[in-house]
C-alpha cells in the first residue's frame, strides 16, 4: 500500500510542475499533503510492529518517519563506508548499543565536496572516531575476524601480509562455491 502512495505522490509532484493556474497547484498541494500524512500514519503503525528493520542509512535519514521510534540496538555494516555525520542522527535513538562492523582499511565515505568540513566529517568513517590507524588497530573495543571465506586463497594472500600482517586465514570448502542440488 505504501508503494502505491508514493506513485501517487509522485505522479502529483509531475502534475504540479506542469499545472500553470495557481487555483489548480494549491488543489494538487493539498492533495499531495493529504497523501503523505496517510503515508505517515500507514508507515508508523508498521514500524510500531516491527521487531527489526533492515535499512541504508539513507533511508534512515529522509523517512520522516523513522525520526519518531527508539532503537533498542543499532547495527551498523561496512562502517568504513559510512561518514560521521551519518551515523548521528540514528545514534541518538539508540537504547542499548551500536555495533559497527566492516574493514577499516576499505574504501571511506564518497563526498564529492572537498570543503574544510566535507573532509573533517564526511570524508573520515566511523572506526577514525577511535583514533588513527594504529591506535585502531590496538583498540579494546575492536576484533579482527581472522577467517575469511568470500575469497580464493590466492585472492586473499595477495592482500594478507601488505594489510593484515598475515593473520587472514582463507577456509574454503567445495560447497561454498558450488550450487548443490539447486534446481534449474
Amino acid at each position: 500500500e505504501l508503494h502505491v502512495i508514493n506513485e501517487k505522490i509522485s505522479l502529483l509532484n509531475e502534475q504540479d510542475e506542469d499545472e500553470e493556474t495557481e487555483k489548480r497547484k494549491l488543489q494538487l498541494i493539498s492533495k499531495r499533503d493529504q497523501l503523505r500524512r496517510k503515508y505517515d500514519t500507514i508507515s508508523k503503525n508498521y514500524l510500531s510492529e516491527s521487531k527489526l528493520l533492515f535499512l541504508t542509512s539513507s533511508k534512515f535519514l529522509v523517512e520522516r518517519t523513522l525520526h519518531d521510534f527508539e532503537i533498542d540496538n543499532l547495527v551498523i555494516d561496512e562502517g568504513s563506508m559510512m561518514s560521521i555525520p551519518h551515523l548521528m542522527i540514528p545514534a541518538r535513538k539508540v537504547k542499548k548499543r551500536i555495533i559497527i562492523s566492516g574493514d577499516f582499511r576499505q574504501l571511506g565515505p564518497i563526498s564529492i565536496s572537498n570543503s574544510f568540513n566535507a573532509k573533517k566529517w564526511l570524508h573520515r568513517d566511523l572506526f577514525s572516531l577511535l583514533g588513527k590507524e594504529n591506535q585502531i588497530i590496538k583498540h579494546p573495543a575492536l576484533t579482527m575476524l581472522v577467517e575469511q571465506r568470500r575469497s580464493a586463497k590466492e585472492i586473499a594472500e595477495l592482500i594478507n601480509i601488505p594489510f593484515y600482517d598475515g593473520r587472514l586465514i582463507t577456509k574454503n570448502r567445495i560447497d561454498h562455491f558450488n550450487a548443490i542440488d539447486i534446481p534449474p
